[in-house]
């Protein structure tokens, strides 16, 4: 009986260890969440970008401290999935009619995911407990998150409703013009919501009570809603020296798709009422991938559960195989796919003819390292996972063969089953290369892309990343034409890099190859003659010399690193420019 009793209490003091590590992680999260606004009104920008990384980091930091403390308190059996399964039910039990019960279930996971993650062991999430959890609703109320405001038709989005919409927010700086500037809104507004009312009338006007903080934006997210269909209202503000500005405002489903989207970084907005804020983001942009709209609100890990659910989901629905995807194949990565699923997945090989590859930690470290960054757009995030198990039956004989054989170290067979040891995920976008190869796209769109090509160069520089192979192959084209890095393995900071001009020649040395002649470390970088790897189809060099000449030129490149070393944090928009207000008062 004693032996019994012993045993019940320190399963219970493994729980209660469980339980506050959840707890302090959802406290600190919420913490760092919370100072945003408050940045955002002083303008501390650096202070943006700190608790940006300082919240990515929290997750792994929490499950690193509970882990550590697990191994003295389970002895011998802490690989034991019996004990495991019975830590499970009194944990779960505690959280079922907890609204955050669904994220206390995940946490859980993630700690087992920990602990098993050298045992090759695979943890699989139950479908039926999410469910379960999910069905936890018994504070749930859709109106709690919400302010609503009355309207009828497209004429009563007027610059008195806009205005007063934000002064809601209570903002402690002072605006700019803000009479004059809602006025612009609206007008900008009422067009585009007309046409996509169709004639219909409004029944009210919602917006989350909480702005949703990135970079040096405030997003306020609203939707109209009609007795059909519901339409986003997003307002953007910045917060220049002279005041708070409305800086654009949003009612397409293509401006919300840029919003959200695994190229940016995640919003900080207060988590309480994270499922009625899920919903609503869902309900403003509807063609997102629910993986997106989770992450975009720091939900990483349940966006990847929702990822992997789909996927297998994907795979019994439709009997599709796993194949190699289009484009070069990449000497650091294998990467394949399905056919109609929206991701790609990629394994690290064992060896590579690169010769900048320095083996798996490297290649994991820069995964990482923009899994943490501001990706301005630019850059898709990646999604590691773990001991992920697959039939043998879901790859393609030719994918299967070269992940055994290239990649042994991340890719094993067991008992008929395909076991990844890690596994990535990302996007699924066209690569740059195949885009201007492919006779089904038309001529502008290739212009296009060839233009925005560079912009995204810049966009990366201007974020302090220094891309090192800029070969097209490297980025992609996405759903909206805008181009995309998706190969990380020569990042570096941009500020450690010297741009040089290029010296004339002597004459002794005019038909040698400049790495015969001149002194040159590998921190240094001549743009007139390193960056001719910026190869896109002859007939599109000239577009992309006519927008980016100044690519090629030291000055632009040193300036850029300037701007860096001063510590000035630059603005990006996903949106167009043609949307931002500045340019309509301007016009």
């Amino acid at each position: 009986m004693e032996e019994a009793s012993a045993r019940e209490n320190g399963l219970q003091s493994i729980v209660r260890l469980l339980r506050e590590s959840f707890e302090q992680y959802s406290a600190e999260f919420t913490e760092i969440t919370a100072r945003a606004k408050a940045r955002f009104e002083g303008r501390e920008w650096q202070g943006v970008l700190h608790d940006a990384e300082e919240r990515l980091a929290l997750y792994h930091h929490h499950l690193s401290l509970v882990e550590s403390k697990l191994a003295p308190e389970m002895g011998g059996f802490l690989y034991d999935f019996r004990i495991w399964a019975v830590l499970k039910q009194a944990y779960l039990n505690f959280y079922l009619e907890r609204y955050h019960a669904d994220l206390a279930l995940v946490y859980f996971y993630s700690v087992m995911r920990r602990v098993f993650l050298r045992t090759g062991a695979s943890i699989e999430y139950s479908d039926d407990e999410i469910y379960q959890c999910l069905q936890a609703q018994v504070a749930q109320n859709p109106d709690r998150p919400v302010r609503i405001y009355p309207a009828d038709t497209p004429r009563d989005i007027s610059g008195a409703l806009i205005q007063q919409i934000i002064l809601d927010f209570g903002f402690q700086s002072p605006f700019r013009d803000l009479p004059r500037q809602s006025d612009l809104a609206a007008a900008m507004l009422r067009p585009d919501i007309g046409r996509a009312l169709d004639g219909q009338s409004i029944e009210r006007i919602e917006f989350l009570k909480g702005a949703f903080y990135r970079n040096k934006a405030a997003y306020l997210m609203g939707r109209i809603v009609a007795r059909n269909s519901i339409v986003p209202m997003v307002l953007v503000l910045l917060h220049p020296v002279q005041g708070i500005v409305i800086d654009s405002a949003l009612s397409q489903e293509s401006d919300l798709s840029s919003v959200f989207s695994s190229a940016r970084s995640n919003f900080h907005t207060d988590p309480t009422a994270y499922r009625e804020i899920f919903e609503f983001l869902e309900s403003i942009a509807p063609t997102r991938p629910k993986t997106y709209i989770y992450t975009s609100i720091g939900f990483i890990h349940p966006g990847k559960l929702q990822l992997v659910h789909e996927l297998r989901q994907h795979l019994e629905d439709t009997g599709e195989k796993f194949t190699v995807a289009k484009g070069v194949p990449g000497t650091v990565m294998i990467v394949f796919t399905l056919p109609t699923f929206r991701y790609v997945f990629k394994v690290i090989r064992d060896t590579s003819t690169k010769e900048t590859f320095r083996g798996h930690q490297q290649v994991i470290g820069q995964y990482w390292r923009v899994h943490r960054m501001d990706r301005v757009g630019r850059m898709l995030d990646v999604m590691t996972f773990h001991n992920l198990r697959f039939r043998r039956a879901d790859f393609e004989s030719r994918l299967l063969e070269e992940l055994l054989q290239e990649a042994p170290s991340s890719v094993t067979r067991e008992h008929g089953q395909v076991v990844f040891r890690y596994l990535y995920a990302a996007r699924q976008i066209t690569p740059l290369d195949v885009f201007l190869a492919d006779p089904g796209h038309g001529i502008e769109a290739k212009t296009n892309a060839v233009i925005d090509y560079g912009h995204a160069i810049k966009d990366l520089a201007a974020a302090g990343t220094f891309v090192g192979d800029y070969l097209p192959k490297n980025f992609g084209v996405g759903r909206f034409g805008r181009v995309i890095l998706y190969d990380y393995d020569d990042l570096d900071d941009l500020v450690h890099y010297n741009f040089r001009r290029m010296p004339e020649p002597p004459w002794w040395a005019e038909t040698l190859p400049l790495e015969d002649w001149i002194t040159k470390n590998e921190r240094d970088v001549f743009p007139e003659y390193d960056f001719r790897n910026f190869t896109v189809p002859a007939r599109m060099g000239e577009v992309f010399l006519r927008h980016h000449s100044d690519l090629l030129e030291q000055a632009f490149w040193n300036s850029i690193k300037a701007e860096l070393l001063a510590g000035r944090v630059p603005e990006f928009y996903p949106y167009p420019q043609e949307k931002r207000l500045r340019m309509k008062d301007e016009g």
